[in-house]
């Protein structure tokens, strides 16, 4: 065992000589070093592109689906009044963790001579988990008023902005009794103080208001009644077993769908990018390892005497062979490192920099209506650090066996006659 050691710590120490005597004016030198860019390169960029997949799918998860319901129950026909025995069986079905009665209904926001069309909402909360999960988007002072006070509202922050509205302004709203044909007239008029808003950096930011649960049911005369329950589980992914569970408690008296019926497609257009992203990922990889094969080759052919030499003096040919493949090895871990380093401080710093750079252009590279957020989202996990690193060496190995054959080949009596 010792013997191994040695030996190996021999051939490392040799291979380290060996290559050192690469001056900067041999082109051995310069392939190596353009080896060491070109991979870094690579991975810094294959870092970056892994990570706004992953923050894409984060922001899915923690910030839209924490805001919209998984799965949306309303009843055929409104106010439903016999709702809190159909709560009591939701809760049990498997999977369900909170069953939020709301009231919701269309409404027209106007504000000095302009309107912007609503999706007002009234939660019951008693579940400590949603209010926690609205806590991350709307100021507790904000949220104890509208449940306190009477004809407050907590707008959405593009609605505010979009209206030029401000905290204490008084605000008219238009409810339509029938929210099919808002160009109607039939409609009845409150007036309300906007008491906070509501902030996601999303879509939602312009499409939602909240009012207080009671309140809610009193501008609709509901006497009690609510149009249906929003449900959170916690099998996101797997809503529509749930959904299959909840049909059988009562059929044909609600519509039920999951949150897969009008956002599944920004997690499918995630996960498919995802599986091009990891293809390109090997596929860059592979192609940048071939610089190392060119670096190994040029090497192999400017130190052809000093490797005959030593075949010469009893080197072996393992030894050789050893030898070159830990210069390859060398290169990639070395491009690892620097890949790494520089591809999770461009993460870091990217959303800063694409916001600086859509200020100074006046223009917004991530629009809500495409993206559905105002803003890039990266999240570097540390198992996408590992399989880039571990494919890289990998490659680099398999790369080196062509060479490294070639150098342990060498015939010493072309050069040293």
């Amino acid at each position: 065992m010792n013997q191994i050691i040695v030996k190996f710590l021999n051939t490392v120490r040799v291979s380290l000589k060996f290559n050192r005597a690469n001056d900067y004016k041999n082109i051995s030198y310069l392939t190596s070093k353009l080896s060491i860019f070109s991979i870094s390169f690579c991975i810094s960029i294959l870092i970056v592109a892994k990570g706004i997949i992953n923050g894409f799918e984060n922001e899915l998860k923690n910030r839209i689906l924490s805001l919209i319901p998984h799965i949306e129950i309303t009843y055929n026909k409104v106010p439903y009044f016999n709702w809190r025995e159909d709560e009591k069986n939701i809760r049990e079905v498997n999977g369900v963790i909170e069953v939020i009665p709301y009231v919701n209904f269309v409404g027209l926001i106007k504000n000095m001579n302009r309107f912007e069309i609503v999706q007002i909402n009234g939660f019951k909360l008693d579940s400590k988990k949603f209010i926690k999960s609205l806590l991350r988007f709307i100021s507790i002072k904000s949220l104890q008023k509208i449940e306190k006070e009477h004809n407050v509202i907590i707008l959405g922050a593009g609605i505010a902005k979009s209206l030029n509205i401000s905290i204490g302004d008084e605000i008219s709203i238009f409810v339509f009794n029938n929210e099919k044909n808002i160009i109607s007239f039939n409609y009845h008029k409150m007036n309300v103080n906007v008491v906070g808003f509501f902030k996601s950096n999303c879509f939602l930011d312009y499409k939602i208001a909240i009012l207080s649960f009671k309140e809610a049911q009193n501008y609709l005369s509901y006497n009690g009644g609510i149009t249906g329950f929003q449900i959170k589980t916690n099998k996101v992914f797997e809503t529509n077993k749930i959904v299959d569970l909840i049909k059988k408690i009562k059929k044909n008296r609600f519509l039920i769908k999951s949150w897969t019926k009008n956002y599944g497609f920004i997690y499918k257009d995630i996960q498919m990018v995802r599986k091009f992203v990891q293809i390109i990922v090997i596929l860059v990889i592979f192609l940048s390892i071939f610089s190392i094969v060119s670096t190994l080759l040029i090497s192999i052919k400017n130190k052809s005497k000093e490797i005959a030499v030593l075949i010469t003096i009893g080197a072996e040919t393992s030894f050789i062979r050893n030898m070159f493949i830990l210069y390859g090895f060398r290169i990639s871990m070395i491009s690892c490192f620097i890949g790494i380093i520089f591809g999770i401080l461009l993460s870091k710093n990217l959303t800063n920099i694409v916001m600086y750079i859509e200020k100074i252009f006046h223009y917004s590279i991530i629009s809500k209506q495409i993206y559905l957020i105002d803003f890039l989202p990266i999240k570097i996990y540390l198992k996408d650090l590992c399989v880039i690193s571990f494919l890289t060496i990998f490659f680099s190995l398999i790369s080196s066996i062509y060479p490294v054959q070639i150098a342990s080949k060498i015939d010493p009596t072309k050069f040293l006659s």
